[in-house]
């Protein structure tokens, strides 16, 4: 018999051997997946291990860095209307103007179209604001009175427009209207004119009557052509030829003495306030009595109420000539001396000076108001409202001046020049010490080879600019990296020994201030710029620039330099010197410009280097100094460059003067740009410099990504 095959059985133990074999490979590649992951954990490990510290040393750098890094603006709003963009995405607002640019092939961009981006001018946003909704205006916002009639607006959500004064928007200029195209004005309460020169030792009143006047019927003017209802209540002495312009253009005066207010803390032009605050900065100040002014028993809060008062309802406004007083009375000096003890600062030495400015005299008023209780009692109310009063700055820093050079006596005596550059601010801070400011001078390239020792050892700075002023130093070996990297970009062989307006960027690009003023150390300034710096009356929105004047070979043969200098303050008396002007601001202090026709006209390119103030946020928009190997006419492009800003610019000219030290010229290895009547005109038609190449503009503009050694 043969054997019969149980197939039942053999595919039993086949099953059980495939399982077993199943489950064996199952075991390997557990294993193998086992050892993989713990090699990939092994190696992940280590890989932190080595990375931790590179992390740890890069935060320990930055940190290490930041007082030398930029202080870049932040929630830039200029991003949304410059050319390229700089917005893209939904959530940072997008470029609206594409059409703008798209439509303009060939021909010049329509800037008209995007005018309503002026309204900028006026602290407003179309992008986060509703506009169409009525407003009120007040003029005057950082006066005693004007801010006790925004805080009444803001309290019950009223919108309003505020303007401090007259270095915002100058409406002595018809370009002044063109920020108010797109907005209804319901109301205006104008308790602010142009103020008299603090630091004059002349009558200019005849000069500052003009301005106020010219100021006061540029707005009412306005007012009275669009009915808009208005109150004029500054609290400055009102001169007859500026009454008479408000009175006619039907609005209602009213005369207003100073207040009993401690809130308006940049209210420089109260001397209770301006003498409180100097006290406790600088143990000492100096107050202008005006003898036609005293303090009554007022509080800023009741005359508020009164003068909203005087236009109630839009038709129901009280037109003529009314007065307020309080129940008493007393000198400035009374209340000087009253409100500096009541803040406990007895220790402060007090000087008080006549004002030497004529003012204009009236008739009393038959229509006045009594405004408080009959009882009340000035001087207790100024102990009450200054009793420990201990307010200081809420931002770290106002203003930036940023200079640069280097130690190699340019020109035949830079050291001295910039002394006197330094030792004319320090003499301004005396007579101004609430200018909150900085002073960043930029040692560029700096040859210590030759036995040049660096610009830190070389100025004496005075007690009161200590702290104030940083030198950053760039090393010539950075200069000689930085000129082969343009020359190998542009395929070019320029020879300069000295990139002034790279060296201007790098100092801007590291300044702290809101606004940053570049100016040359050639130049001195006015005491009243730095009335405007302690006031904070800038314009994030404006470009800023000045009047130049020049000293002449024979300057000082019958004046002295502080004589001089002394004249920047009184304008009226500048012809008086010899001295030369050189650069003026033409037909009007403020301008629109919107074309090439509009930049001819307005923004004359003379001395343009010498005074360039804009805000940190719109230096950054605009990328600063274009960085080309040259140095004359760079200034005049970046006017131009302003026209990157798709609706244009505004710019302003500031009263204060500046004053060029003489020297000789020396423009030896700083070469020019060639061109820059055509790049200005590419800048104007198209928003871009399209023939610039790569001295256009870049995102790392006054080498951010560099660190420099900075030193006090």
């Amino acid at each position: 018999m043969g054997l019969k095959c149980n197939h039942n059985l053999f595919r039993k133990y086949f099953l059980k051997f495939h399982q077993i074999n199943i489950i064996r490979r199952s075991i390997r590649r557990t294993r193998r997946n086992y050892f993989l992951r713990v090699s990939l954990f092994i190696c992940f490990m280590a890989l932190l291990l080595f990375l931790v510290p590179l992390l740890v040393l890069q935060i320990f750098d930055f940190f290490h860095r930041l007082p030398i890094m930029i202080y870049k603006a932040p929630n830039n709003a200029f991003y949304e209307i410059v050319i390229p963009p700089k917005v893209e995405s939904e959530e940072h607002k997008a470029f609206k103007y594409r059409n703008i640019i798209s439509n303009s092939k060939g021909k010049c961009l329509n800037r008209k179209m995007a005018r309503s981006e002026y309204i900028r001018i006026l602290g407003k946003n179309l992008r986060q604001e509703d506009l169409a909704e009525p407003r009120y205006l007040v003029i005057g916002a950082s006066t005693a009175l004007g801010a006790a009639i925004s805080r009444k607006f803001a309290y019950k959500g009223k919108p309003f427009i505020a303007i401090n004064g007259i270095n915002e928007i100058d409406f002595t200029s018809p370009d002044s209207l063109i920020p108010f195209e797109n907005v209804t004005i319901k109301q205006a309460f104008i308790v602010y004119q142009p103020p008299l020169t603090h630091h004059s030792t002349t009558d200019g009143s005849q000069d500052l009557n003009d301005i106020a006047t010219n100021y006061i019927r540029g707005i009412t003017s306005f007012l009275n052509d669009r009915e808009i209802p208005f109150v004029f209540a500054p609290v400055s002495p009102i001169s007859e030829e500026t009454m008479t312009t408000a009175l006619r253009n039907g609005g209602c005066v009213v005369e207003v003495p100073y207040l009993v207010d401690k809130d308006a803390f940049y209210d420089l032009e109260n001397p209770t306030m301006r003498a409180v605050r100097e006290c406790r900065i600088s143990g000492r100040t100096d107050i202008e009595i005006i003898p036609t002014k005293s303090y009554h028993s007022i509080r800023a809060d009741d005359a508020s109420k009164f003068v909203r008062h005087q236009i109630k309802y839009p038709d129901d406004i009280k037109r003529g000539r009314f007065a307020i007083y309080g129940a008493s009375n007393i000198t400035i000096e009374e209340a000087v001396k009253t409100a500096v003890k009541a803040a406990n600062l007895d220790h402060c030495d007090l000087h008080f000076h006549q004002t030497p400015h004529k003012i204009d005299e009236f008739p009393e008023t038959q229509h006045k108001a009594l405004i408080g209780e009959e009882d009340d009692n000035v001087t207790q109310m100024l102990m009450t409202e200054f009793s420990g009063f201990n307010r200081t700055e809420k931002e770290t820093k106002y203003f930036s001046f940023v200079i640069v050079g280097r130690h190699d006596n340019f020109s035949k005596g830079f050291e001295r020049r910039a002394q006197n550059f330094l030792d004319r601010i320090s003499g301004a801070l005396e007579k101004v010490p609430l200018a909150d400011i900085e002073i960043i001078f930029v040692d560029y390239a700096t040859d210590l080879k030759k036995g040049n020792s660096l610009l830190n050892q070389v100025f004496n700075i005075s007690e009161n600019l200590k702290g104030k002023v940083q030198y950053i130093i760039v090393p010539q070996s950075a200069h000689y990296k930085i000129l082969k990297k343009m020359n190998d970009q542009n395929n070019s062989s320029v020879k300069i020994s000295f990139l002034e307006y790279l060296a201007k960027n790098i100092g801007i690009r590291r300044a702290k201030g809101k606004f940053v003023l570049t100016t040359n150390p050639d130049d001195l300034l006015s005491d009243e710029l730095f009335e405007l710096i302690a006031a904070r009356q800038f314009n994030t929105a404006l470009l800023y620039r000045a009047t130049r004047w020049d000293e002449r070979d024979s300057t000082y043969n019958n004046k002295t330099f502080d004589e001089i200098v002394q004249g920047l303050n009184e304008p009226w008396t500048m012809r008086k010197y010899d001295i030369n002007q050189r650069c003026s601001f033409g037909k009007q202090r403020f301008s629109i410009i919107e074309s090439f026709d509009s930049f001819e006209e307005h923004s004359a390119p003379c001395g343009a280097g010498d005074f360039i103030l804009l805000s940190k946020k719109m230096w950054d928009a605009i990328d600063g100094f274009n960085e080309i190997p040259a140095n004359p006419n760079v200034d005049v492009l970046f006017i131009s460059k302003m026209m990157r800003l798709i609706p244009g610019f505004a710019q302003m000219f500031t009263h204060p003067l500046i004053l060029h030290q003489k020297h000789p010229k020396k423009n030896i290895f700083r070469p020019s740009v060639e061109n820059h009547t055509k790049y200005m005109m590419e800048y104007c038609c198209h928003g871009n410099c399209l023939s610039c190449g790569n001295y256009d503009h870049t995102k790392n503009w006054g080498m951010s990504d560099e660190s420099f050694e900075i030193s006090e």
